[in-house]
């Protein structure tokens, strides 16, 4: 857009100094390329042949925009194929484990349930039977070893 703007501006501008100068743009230049003899044009078709490189490298600026837009455009799209591909597998992994963690929770909440049926056991014992419950020697300090466990007395 703001190449745009610039290539109307300058088109304008040269058209202005162009109608300024009326007199001088039909006067004869002799313009040497090299491998040919003197060309004589005027000054006008020199304007001319300036506004028409411009007008190209106008249009090749615009076409190159263009073709990175499109890249950009292919890039987002991939990127949000291969996101969407993610979350598939991630989906498809979360569902393969259900069935795994079921028989898990199924497992522990066994354990859970004899644990309390030997606790429930041990307290129907009454109290003449021993504690059931190991203390250390001396309590543990921290960055300290454990000593070594023993039976509590009764």
């Amino acid at each position: 857009m703001i190449q745009t703007a610039v290539v109307a501006i300058l088109l304008i501008a040269g058209a202005v100094i162009a109608q300024a100068n009326d007199s001088t743009l039909y006067s004869q230049t002799s313009i040497a390329i090299p491998g040919l003899a003197g060309i004589a044009v005027t000054r006008l078709q020199v304007l001319e042949g300036l506004g028409a490189a411009l007008v190209l490298v106008w249009l090749a600026g615009v076409i190159d925009a263009l073709v990175l837009h499109r890249k950009v455009r292919q890039r987002d799209e991939l990127l949000h194929s291969l996101e969407q591909e993610l979350l598939k597998m991630k989906s498809t992994a979360y569902d393969q484990q259900q069935p795994a963690l079921a028989d898990i929770r199924g497992r522990l909440e066994a354990l859970v349930q004899d644990v309390r049926n030997i606790m429930t056991r041990i307290d129907s014992a009454g109290p003449s039977a021993p504690p059931s419950r190991l203390v250390p020697d001396e309590p543990m300090m921290p960055g300290k070893a454990m000593g070594t466990i023993r039976a509590p007395e009764v």
